[in-house]
């Protein structure tokens, strides 16, 4: 079990259980409903790698699809394998999206509301541009 504390409170503020199984998109949304938000991003810029949050932010749970370099962009569909060794889940305090930086150094603006199944770049925000939408590569 892995959790974090916030230093100037003391309190826990997010836990993760030891789960390595990874978990349908479609199967949390069977059990959860639909998610509040994703964040959609594609870390570090010179390779482009796309890093996926879900969120179901009422229920104080986050699951992630961890990428590594090279890796394509997902397609966001019911399959979708997400958690896993490092993508969660985690359960965490935070159930306003104002709150998240309690969580995260990620800005709200990262989170963009659940629209259903779209494609990556429909959700993924630049944090180096203030969160604007990412540019969508020519091609």
């Amino acid at each position: 079990m892995y959790f974090e504390v916030n230093s100037a409170t003391s309190r826990v503020i997010s836990l993760s259980p030891a789960i390595t199984t990874p978990y349908k998109l479609g199967e949390l949304i069977s059990s959860f409903g639909i998610p509040t938000h994703i964040s959609a991003s594609l870390v570090d810029n010179n390779n482009k790698v796309p890093s996926i949050d879900f969120m179901w932010l009422q229920k104080g749970f986050v699951i992630s699809k961890i990428s590594k370099i090279g890796s394509p962009i997902p397609d966001l569909s019911a399959e979708l394998l997400l958690g896993g060794i490092e993508g969660g889940p985690f359960f965490v305090t935070p159930t306003k999206l104002e709150d998240i930086g309690l969580w995260t150094r990620m800005s709200p603006k990262a989170f963009v509301p659940w629209q259903g199944y779209k494609d990556f770049y429909f959700y993924c925000r630049d944090y180096t541009q203030n969160y604007a939408p990412c540019v969508r590569p020519k091609g």
